[in-house]
Order: C-alpha cells, then sequence, then structure tokens
C-alpha cells in the first residue's frame, strides 16, 4: 500500500491512543502535517569528522567513516555488508535552515538502506517507536521528493547516492542502536512506565498491555511492514566508548572498536 501523509498521521495518532503515551511521536506529527512540496534546493556543507560530541553524533561519525564497513542481517539467513554512501542526508526543500535529515544512506548490492541511529551512553529519551516511525517518515518523504534528489544529486560533496536507482532496488528501513541503548529499553517487563498501558488487546497494531515492551516493538515493526510493504529491521551493536576516545581533548575523532566490519545484530526476527 502506497504510503501518504494522511496514513502516517492516522498511525501516529493510532499508536498514541493505544500505548498511553506520546513518546516524542508529537515531534514526527508536525515533520508530516507541515510538509509541502517547496523548490529550495539544498547543497549541504560537509559534516565535520573531528567533533566535540561523545553520544550520537559520535556513534553516526565512526560507523559512517569506518573503512571496513558493516555487516547487517537484511534478511534472516544472509549477511549484508553495507557500504555507507553518505551522511546527514537532507530530504526535504522546504525553507527552514533544520529540515529532516536521514543519519545515513548505505547501499549493499542492488540493495539501499536508509538508516536511523540511537544512542545510549548515560541516558536516553527517544524510545525505539520514535526511530522506528521516524525512519518509516524519512522513506516516505523519499518517496514524495524523489524527483527533487534526483534533478539536485542531493548529497555533501563527493558523495554519490545515485537517487535515479532507489526505487528500482530494495528499500531497506533500518533502526541502529548501541547495546545499552537496547538493554534500557527491553529491560522492562509489564507494569511499569515502559509498557503500553492503554492498548486494547486487539487493536489493529498488534499492542498488548499485559505484553513486554519488545513483544509490542516487534508486533509495531511487523504491522507496518505488512500494511505498507516496508522492510523495517531492527538492529543492536557493540558499544563504544566515546568517552575514553575524546579523553581531555577539545575534539577528536570518534571511532568503532573494530577491525573487521562492524556486526549488526537482527532484532524481533518475526518480523518477515
Amino acid at each position: 500500500m502506497p504510503i501518504t501523509g494522511d496514513m502516517l498521521l492516522k498511525e501516529m495518532k493510532s499508536f498514541k491512543e493505544y500505548a498511553g503515551f506520546d513518546g516524542g511521536i508529537s515531534k514526527l506529527e508536525k515533520i508530516v502535517d507541515e510538509f509541502e512540496e517547496n523548490n529550495h534546493p539544498t547543497t549541504p556543507g560537509n559534516p565535520s569528522r573531528e567533533i566535540k560530541s561523545v553520544t550520537e553524533t559520535a556513534y553516526q561519525r565512526a560507523i559512517f567513516y569506518d573503512k571496513a564497513g558493516s555487516i547487517l542481517k537484511l534478511t534472516p539467513n544472509e549477511d549484508a555488508h553495507v557500504i555507507w554512501k553518505d551522511l546527514e542526508v537532507p530530504l526535504t526543500f522546504s525553507g527552514n535552515s533544520r529540515r529532516a535529515c536521514a543519519d545515513l544512506i548505505g547501499r549493499s548490492r542492488d540493495n539501499y538502506i536508509i538508516g536511523e541511529l540511537k544512542y545510549y551512553n548515560n541516558s536516553s529519551n527517544m524510545r525505539p517507536e520514535y526511530a522506528i516511525f521516524e525512519v518509516l517518515i524519512y522513506y516516505w518523504l523519499i518517496t514524495e521528493n524523489i524527483d527533487g534528489l534526483m534533478e539536485h544529486n542531493v548529497s555533501h560533496e563527493g558523495y554519490d547516492i545515485s537517487w535515479e536507482a532507489f526505487f528500482g532496488e530494495e528499500q531497506y528501513l533500518v533502526v541502529g542502536a548501541n547495546k545499552k541503548y537496547w538493554d534500557y529499553w527491553l529491560k522492562s517487563g509489564t507494569n511499569d512506565k515502559f509498557s503500553y498501558r492503554k492498548a486494547a488487546k486487539n487493536n489493529e497494531q498488534g499492542f498488548d498491555k499485559k505484553s513486554s515492551n519488545g513483544e509490542n516493538l516487534s508486533s509495531l515493526v511487523k504491522y507496518l511492514n505488512r500494511k505498507y510493504s516496508v522492510n523495517i529491521i531492527c538492529f543492536k551493536t557493540p558499544d563504544c566508548d566515546f568517552e575514553a576516545q575524546k579523553g581531555e581533548k577539545e575534539t577528536y575523532i570518534p571511532e568503532l572498536d573494530n577491525t573487521q566490519p562492524f556486526l549488526w545484530e537482527r532484532l524481533f526476527d518475526n518480523n518477515d
């Protein structure tokens, strides 16, 4: 089923009603609600590799600039070697200085990967459900703006996404986060602040207030994949000690703690 902005707004409204919390979803609703087919081409400046951050930005830069690439199970039985083609890619042509951007765009053989990253160090206020809807919205923005993305070859200087091939191949919508992030959000059972307190047993999105957060996340991903014929997959990656890498320096170049391709562990294998 083709995705429309109205459909996304309806899904997010239903999610909030069933789950009993906002989880930052209102911020995403605003992106969809305010979308217009504007024509303000963008030439993004190259993101700095040397940074101050020891959190999500460091995680993004370390993954993108890792020469070995990443290994993801895009299907349950096959490892895919993903080469990241660009990062922090603007997907809209609005006149706003801050536009919706995909954390990572990558390719593996004939597949395109849209990557949304979350990172936990000492805290994390962005739930996995937020990231799941976020990456789906970014996919929708690409479908709405593909002509402009091709015409203006939207990418950072020196990088080539090849937008013209995007819909001729398979697309995977990936949520990637470090082990501490998933340990934090999946550690909870029921009857606590993480549970879906208002979920009826037979709601359309498959939530159950008696289920664990992991089970409800799995239900959400499976439901969205089936209804919209997309491939949303959640992955867990190893932790990295960016604080130790930075030390006392004002800026540093974050790196992954690996010499081989970065391994992403697939979660919720009943998505398919």
